[in-house]
């Protein structure tokens, strides 16, 4: 990231300058739930600056995929396999939610939203303090949405939840650590 823009993490009693990213609800969270998710343990979340204006923040929890949340023993199976463990088999694997997602609308599309992905991404490769393999999302179930964690290399979990207002969509950090040791 440039120089120009800071990541901050959001406490309780931090101020919250003005964000609005066209969602409501995701403009609430920002606003009033992630004080409340912080005080409880619940969720962490964090603010991209440029220079003093927010254009993004996220928010964090901890997560896990479980093999009876699969209608499909056979695609938890393919999760599994990716882990290269000699014999032992989990029955969940670790993972972090990323449980809000939200660019400013003036900074909506160009490129916030990947760049911001992918410092979450190192941020977990290189900071990891409890170990988690995936990334984790309810996304939104809008075309839009979806293609944005596509094009961040995230794939849908499940098939039943397609008429669902969010999907169930996850990263494998693998991947995107894999690649960056390539380079």
């Amino acid at each position: 990231m440039s120089s120009e823009y800071r990541l901050e993490r959001l406490k309780p009693n931090n101020h919250r300058p003005t964000f609005d990213c066209g969602d409501s609800d995701l403009n609430e969270y920002y606003l009033e739930d992630s004080k409340i998710a912080c005080v409880e343990f619940m969720a962490v979340s964090y603010v991209l600056y440029y220079n003093d204006c927010v254009v993004a923040y996220y928010c964090v929890s901890n997560d896990a995929i479980h093999k009876d949340m699969m209608a499909s023993n056979r695609k938890f199976k393919r999760f599994q396999e990716r882990i290269k463990t000699e014999e032992k088999r989990y029955k969940t694997i670790p993972a972090v939610k990323i449980g809000r997602f939200a660019v400013a609308s003036n900074q909506q599309g160009v490129n916030i939203g990947t760049m911001l992905m992918d410092a979450i991404k190192h941020d977990f490769i290189t900071n990891n303090k409890t170990g988690c393999r995936f990334i984790t999302v309810d996304a939104y179930n809008k075309p839009k949405v979806i293609r944005f964690y596509k094009n961040n290399g995230f794939e849908f979990l499940l098939d039943k939840d397609d008429k669902d207002d969010t999907r169930i969509m996850v990263f494998d950090l693998m991947v995107f650590s894999d690649a960056r040791n390539d380079t």
